[in-house]
Order: C-alpha cells, then sequence, then structure tokens
C-alpha cells in the first residue's frame, strides 16, 4: 500500500475523532488497521513513526478551535488477545487498559 492510501486512512480516523465523538471514546488507531503488511512486530517501529509522523500533519493542517494532541503509544508485554474497551477518562485508560499487544496512535 502506498503512502496516499495511508494517509487517506489517518484521516478518515482523524475525522471521526473529531467529528463523531472518537475523542470522548478514545479511540485509537493500530497501525495494522492502517496497512496489514504492518503486522509484523519488526515493522512495527518504522510504520508507527511514519504513522505518527502523517498523524502530525493531518492534524496541523485541521482548522478548528480544539488544540488537539496526536499520541504514539508502544506497548511492552506480548499477548494475542485484543480487546475491546471504553473508558470515560483518560486517567482510567491509563490506569485499567489492558491493551498491551499493539501499537496504537490516538487523539486526546
Amino acid at each position: 500500500m502506498d503512502g496516499n492510501k495511508h494517509t487517506e486512512i489517518i484521516q478518515s480516523w482523524f475525522n471521526s475523532a473529531v467529528h463523531e465523538g472518537g475523542i470522548e471514546r478514545y479511540d485509537h488507531l493500530h497501525i495494522d488497521e492502517i496497512d496489514a503488511a504492518w503486522e509484523p512486530r519488526r515493522k512495527w517501529t518504522a510504520a508507527a513513526l511514519e504513522s505518527f509522523e502523517t498523524a502530525l500533519q493531518v492534524r496541523d493542517a485541521y482548522t478548528g478551535d480544539a488544540h488537539l494532541t496526536i499520541v504514539l503509544a508502544f506497548t511492552l508485554a506480548s499477548n494475542r488477545t485484543r480487546w475491546e474497551l471504553r473508558f470515560k477518562t483518560a486517567r482510567n485508560w491509563r490506569m485499567h487498559s489492558p491493551i498491551n499487544s499493539a501499537i496504537v496512535v490516538f487523539i486526546s
């Protein structure tokens, strides 16, 4: 997949976060949701940094009133379990998130 498609996916995620309640839900975007070729662990670091840079460009082009932060997170524990949980606050997410098997990029 090319960089333009990556940008389209990140832009779509960003738009959903800003305009459809994703910020309130703490929506995140795993790199393997951007490109299935990025699923192997050996590709996570380079893919995450590329995605982070793209997300920053998308955020910088945003003309809304809100100040938005893009966060890149690497997990250190290995687990094949995928979790779909929603937290009401960022503090609860940080304290109780069982997500430990993927890289996430989210707007907070």
